[in-house]
């Protein structure tokens, strides 16, 4: 980012305030332009701000690629970002969408150790997981995604449904009941 921002993937956010850099870089071009002809204004002064803006204009362009869809942005910015849990939320979602049961797992387990125990963003998200792991038909996925609701839930009866059929599905029966 031009200016520091909190969130990797919300450039948008400053959008607004740059209006003011702007409109002042415009003010000093036009300052300079009436108060220097354009004869006197050193070649290599004309070259680097060619450069510049040509380069400005590759970065943007590169940049651009980045949102051609939905899952390229988020990959983008899970890549660049991987501690990101709301850029690997958002792929599990779009893998689940997609019925890509391995993928969803997969950054299901990328975010479960990342987020806060106790947190209504975690329950929903770990419901999910719990979803996409039977859908999958991974047991071991769906016994660790329900461990975790039902141990950072514990008055949410979800995480140990999940749990109790899956362990029931397994003929555990005595944990099950537990």
């Amino acid at each position: 980012h031009l200016i520091p921002h909190h969130e990797l993937f919300a450039e948008h956010y400053l959008y607004l305030p740059l209006i003011g850099a702007a409109l002042a870089l415009a003010d000093l071009g036009r300052w300079a332009w009436e108060r220097y002809p354009a004869r006197a204004v050193p070649m290599g002064v004309t070259a680097l701000w060619l450069a510049v803006l040509t380069a400005m204009g590759i970065r943007v362009t590169v940049r651009n690629l980045d949102y051609r869809d939905e899952r390229t942005f988020y990959e983008t910015v899970a890549a660049k970002a991987p501690e990101n849990v709301r850029a690997l939320g958002n792929l599990m979602y779009i893998a689940m969408g997609e019925q890509d049961w391995n993928a969803a797992v997969l950054y299901c387990a990328q975010m479960a150790p990342r987020w806060q125990p106790g947190a209504r963003d975690e329950r929903v998200a770990l419901r999910a997981c719990v979803d996409a792991a039977r859908r999958g038909e991974m047991p071991v996925a769906v016994e660790r995604f329900a461990t975790q609701w039902s141990a950072h839930h514990p008055d949410a009866s979800g995480g140990h449904r999940a749990l109790a059929e899956f362990t029931f599905a397994y003929g555990e029966f005595e944990r099950a009941f537990d």
